[in-house]
């Protein structure tokens, strides 16, 4: 795995060490929420982005070091994910996640785009818990 996961480093030191996003990616979870998916696709400029799709259904990651966004009007807060974390349903079947590394910098974005009519909710948030578990 890419993400350097040294001893003391905290969570945004961490991700910013990040230099291929897909290396976090979920694969067993990914093929479940997008069955017949692309091979992983890798954007290695800022935003640093891995992406899966299968034509219809897609999940995003994307990791930075992005100011911390704060509350989110309209968005749903996930506690238990980074310092802070929002949810935001723009439609029923895209579930957009939004993860405060700390208080005043680094996030991690997932996003979950089923095109099914699906609540991908859930899917969200246990992708982004993989990711954080993978950058302890």
């Amino acid at each position: 795995m890419q993400a350097a996961a040294g001893g003391g480093d905290s969570l945004v030191a961490r991700a910013l060490k990040v230099t291929d996003p897909c290396t976090l990616l979920p694969a067993d979870l990914a093929a479940k929420i997008v069955p017949g998916a692309s091979a992983p696709q890798s954007q290695k400029f800022p935003p640093l982005q891995c992406t899966v799709s299968n034509q219809v259904q897609a999940l995003q990651i994307t990791v930075g070091p992005y100011d911390s966004v704060g509350p989110v009007t309209g968005a749903e807060s996930v506690s238990g994910l980074g310092s802070a974390a929002y949810l935001m349903t723009q439609f029923v079947d895209d579930s957009y996640l939004t993860i405060d590394l700390s208080p005043d910098q680094g996030a991690i974005y997932v996003e979950v785009a089923g095109h099914d009519g699906k609540d991908h909710k859930a899917d969200a948030i246990a992708v982004a818990q993989y990711v954080l578990a993978h950058l302890q």
